[in-house]
């Protein structure tokens, strides 16, 4: 299942630059996903200008994360193989700030999708077992 797992990471369409979640610890076949962030507050692109004296991770950062979590999802779908998503719209509510060090932990699942059009999705970050954001997100698909 590791290997499995690392290689729907490479199908993101970001570069390893850009991506927000490091590995799946969970990947089910009823639409759910648990992926993992390690921050450390030292990341190349996270700038020190962010807040300087007091490092968060960047909330933009963080509904990235989520992004990309709810991408994991819906490649995993047979008819989703070798498709784009572009996010449509999204209702998120940051709960409390993320300080370094921390592993940002995703849980999301898949509420709806409709084949060749779209779809929407759940998804909420936590760190140590505290929510620190949740999002509903919104999608189209394309070739």
């Amino acid at each position: 299942m590791t290997e499995k797992k690392d290689s729907l990471l490479l199908q993101l369409p970001q570069g390893r630059g850009f991506q927000f979640i490091h590995r799946l610890t969970q990947l089910t076949d009823n639409r759910e996903v648990t992926a993992e962030f390690d921050y450390h507050g030292n990341e190349v692109i996270l700038s020190a200008d962010h807040f300087p004296g007091n490092i968060i991770f960047p909330g933009v950062h963080l509904q990235e994360g989520m992004n990309q979590t709810v991408t994991q999802l819906a490649q995993k779908e047979p008819q989703m193989k070798g498709r784009n998503f572009f996010l449509t719209g999204i209702n998120t509510k940051f709960r409390r700030a993320v300080e370094p060090p921390a592993t940002i932990v995703y849980t999301g699942r898949l509420t709806h999708l409709s084949p060749g059009r779209g779809g929407i999705a759940e998804v909420k970050a936590e760190v140590d077992g505290k929510l620190v954001a949740e999002s509903e997100i919104h999608f189209i698909i394309m070739k």
